[in-house]
Parts: C-alpha cells; structure tokens; sequence
C-alpha cells in the first residue's frame, strides 16, 4: 500500500501478489465494487485504474484532487 500527495492530488495504490483481476471484471459494469470505486472517485474529480500485473497481482490506483475534498466538522 503507498499513500502520497503530489501537486496537490492525493494518490492511493494498493498491489497484490494473487492470481491478478481479470480485465473483462474490472470492465464489467456489473462488477458493482469496482464500479462504486469508479464512480466514488469520478464524483470527487478523480479517478480509479485496476491493472493485472505481469508477475500476477492486481495494482489499484485512486487520484483525487485534493481541492475536492471537504472538511468535515464533527
């Protein structure tokens, strides 16, 4: 997992080692997880990428403006 801030855009990628998503899933509108990640991200002026990995794995990566973001007061 690496967690970082450049030119004011948060960026998110998470990496495994598994047997790697397969891109016809990661298409598939149907696929409702990885469509909310889409369109969470979409709302925020950001966005969501799934990749399968050469070696095996699965590498997601989020970017989101953070002018987007909006504190939350409790």
């Amino acid at each position: 997992i690496k967690l970082g801030v450049r030119a004011a855009v948060a960026e998110l990628e998470v990496t495994d080692d598994g047997v790697g998503l397969d891109p016809a899933v990661a298409a598939d509108p149907v696929a409702l997880g990885l469509a909310s990640m889409r369109e969470r991200a979409t709302m925020e002026g950001g966005e969501v990428t799934f990749e399968r990995q050469d070696r095996g794995g699965t590498r997601v990566r989020a970017r989101i403006p953070l002018g987007s973001f909006q504190e939350v007061v409790p």
